[in-house]
């Protein structure tokens, strides 16, 4: 999550829709009062590359500067350990909604952009299958795997219900009325980001977003040959409004 006091715009990072690099890349562009979450330790290496990093989300600023030190030395393990935390400590946090935030800093709603990233409800559900087969040995490579490991993945998220983790509708959900909403959509990240710079009226040259978590998107993989019918039948029942709301056709 990111609020920009400086450009007046809130991002809110949802699941599995390329949000951690969307979030790189606005991070160097913000203002010492804006507000930044954490990322994983070694995405946030990167950010930090890029001149960017989490910064006014804890009531401890001592807190911050230790855990930006252990990842700085690379000391991932320690770092996640240290990002493990209360929401007392911690108030604003990774993938939290937008009503919160406003709860937290009741924004003038009319003042601010609300920004966050869209992507077909299948190829979040996939995504998040691909992901969770090798996650806990992310190094910040690229997670590819082959399909057949992939649903073996999907099962085991459809047995469990863990599938609904990939929703993200919720998330933007507001009854204030703000400036404007904008939304990226994964499937052309760097045409709509540019324009969303644009739009801002940041300048950044080159305006590239950085790949984080990268999975098997780009691999060729079809909802049909990934799903069963089933399969199909509860994500389109559960990801309905997102369809809907995102114009993304149901199989």
């Amino acid at each position: 999550m990111i609020f920009s006091f400086k450009h007046k715009f809130i991002f809110i990072k949802g699941r599995k829709v390329a949000g951690t690099s969307v979030e790189m890349a606005l991070s160097p562009h913000c203002g010492p009062q804006d507000i930044i979450t954490p990322i994983s330790p070694v995405d946030e290496l990167k950010r930090l590359a890029l001149g960017g990093q989490p910064q006014n989300y804890s009531r401890a600023q001592a807190v911050e500067a230790h855990y930006l030190a252990l990842v700085q030395a690379k000391n991932i393990d320690a770092a996640i350990k240290t990002r493990v935390h209360s929401d007392s400590a911690y108030p604003f946090f990774n993938h939290m909604s937008l009503a919160t935030v406003e709860a937290l800093l009741a924004p003038p709603s009319q003042d601010y952009t609300l920004i966050y990233n869209v992507r077909n409800p299948y190829a979040k559900v996939a995504s998040l299958a691909n992901m969770y087969i090798s996650f806990g040995q992310y190094s910040g490579k690229a997670m590819a795997h082959s399909i057949e490991d992939i649903q073996k993945s999907i099962g085991k998220l459809f047995d469990s219900g863990q599938y609904i983790l990939a929703r993200n509708h919720a998330l933007y959900q507001s009854p204030h009325p703000y400036k404007e909403r904008i939304f990226l959509r994964q499937e052309h990240l760097t045409v709509d980001y540019k324009s969303l710079l644009k739009h801002l009226h940041i300048s950044a040259n080159p305006a590239e977003i950085p790949h984080a978590k990268q999975g098997s998107s780009g691999m060729g993989y079809q909802a049909k040959d990934m799903f069963t019918r089933a399969q199909l039948d509860c994500i389109n029942s559960a990801f309905a409004a997102e369809f809907q709301a995102h114009e993304y056709a149901m199989i």
